[in-house]
Parts: C-alpha cells; structure tokens; sequence
C-alpha cells in the first residue's frame, strides 16, 4: 500500500489535523512568520558569543566563538531572550531604538508636568 503524503500551506475547511483525502494524507502546515515586526518593542538588541565545549570545534580555542543575535527582555522580573533570524536583525533593532526614544520623550513630558503641579501647589498656598 503506498500512502502519500502533502504538505500544504492553505486549505480552506480544513481541520487542525490531517485529513485523508483520496488515500493521500494532507498536513496543514503554518504560514511562516512574514517578519512583521511592531513598531516599538521593549528590550535590547544583544550578540551573544560563547563556545560549545565541544572539543574539536572551533570555538575549543576560545577565539573563533559561536554568536546568536537575541532579542533581551525582562517580564515578571526575570530575564528573557529570544534568538532573532538575520531577517529581522535591523527591523528588531530599530523597533527598540523607537520604543528608547518614546520612553524618553514620556519621561521629559512627565517631568516637566510635575515640575509645574507642584509649583502650582505652592503659588496656591
């Protein structure tokens, strides 16, 4: 019996599972991430360089080290990271460039708001 297998990317109706249609079995696969990147994003942009500890690899000397480019974000007071694609490298990059300067920008307009409160406060006294 020879049973064969397609991947397909979309299917109307088609179920979470792989359906069997005309002896052959059908996956619904994922659309792949387009790379939309949000147009701020909190965290920082960090290479990580480290060795495998793998004797005959080329990071055994301590020069030539493995590097990942990461996403580094806390959430719920603990440190996270995720492993960026190339694609999204820059993308990602300026996001959080974005999400510094917004931060920025709040905190001088909340600075001067409060510095003006709180000489209302005294002229009011």
């Amino acid at each position: 019996m020879l049973i064969h297998h397609f991947w397909v990317r979309r299917v109307e109706n088609l179920p979470v599972s792989s359906r069997q249609i005309g002896g052959c079995t059908i996956w619904p696969v994922p659309e792949k991430a387009t790379g939309v990147v949000p147009k701020v994003l909190r965290g920082t942009v960090v290479t990580h360089r480290r060795r495998c500890w793998k004797p005959n690899c080329r990071c055994a000397d301590g020069e030539a080290l493995h590097e990942q480019v990461i996403l580094s974000y806390s959430q719920e007071s603990r440190a996270r990271s995720v492993t960026l694609p190339s694609e999204l490298i820059k993308p990602v990059r300026q996001a959080t460039q974005r999400y510094r300067e917004a931060r920025q920008r709040l905190e001088a307009e909340g600075t001067a708001s409060l510095e003006a409160f709180v000489q209302y406060l005294k002229t009011t006294r």
